[in-house]
């Protein structure tokens, strides 16, 4: 096992960052995959066509399936998801395959503990705290009326983010910067 793999076992999103020396947004999670040695696969499955994304190791290969039929933003909070399986699930407590669902990845409130860490770390990874407050800060002091609607401004920093406007209002509201009743 790599040092890189050994040094973030278990370790949250922000560890992960910080050791691959990631400091922008967008973060990529796709070259966070390559570096960690994930191959990824967007090829057709019928068989797994409702299912967003999932996750399998086998004999040292880690490799994660992507929906090819997801827009893009999804498929980067579906893969940032997965390797939240890969740092919390696999190299930690040696789990092998994970499948996740649509209900799964939408919070619907049946999702194993696994589900809701790996969306959580996903939120982490695409959208950390410093750079969320950081460009929310800097969007409303651009607001010359200072009276920027909530829909405009979670659309702005999704934009920054290059994230859903759903992935962001739950970041805000997980963050506490939103009231956690607000719907767009």
């Amino acid at each position: 096992m790599s040092e890189l793999l050994k040094d973030i076992g278990g370790k949250p999103a922000a560890a992960l960052l910080d050791k691959l020396g990631i400091k922008e947004v967008p973060v990529d999670p796709f070259l966070i995959a390559k570096e960690l040695g994930v191959e990824i696969s967007e090829r057709l499955d019928f068989k797994n066509i409702k299912n967003s994304g999932s996750i399998t190791k086998t004999h040292k290969k880690v490799s994660v399936w992507l929906n090819p039929l997801d827009p893009p933003n999804r498929k980067k909070f579906t893969l940032a998801h997965e390797i939240g399986h890969y740092i919390n699930d696999i190299l930690t407590n040696g789990e092998l395959e994970f499948t996740d669902t649509p209900e799964t990845l939408y919070r619907s409130g049946e999702a194993a503990p696994q589900e809701y860490a790996a969306n959580k770390f996903a939120g982490e990874l695409l959208m950390p705290e410093r750079e969320v407050l950081q460009i929310g800060k800097e969007i409303l002091e651009n607001d010359d009326d200072h009276d920027i609607p909530l829909r405009e401004f979670v659309e702005l920093m999704a934009q920054r983010f290059a994230v859903s406007k759903a992935a962001m209002l739950v970041r805000l509201k997980v963050l506490e910067l939103v009231d956690q009743n607000v719907e767009l």
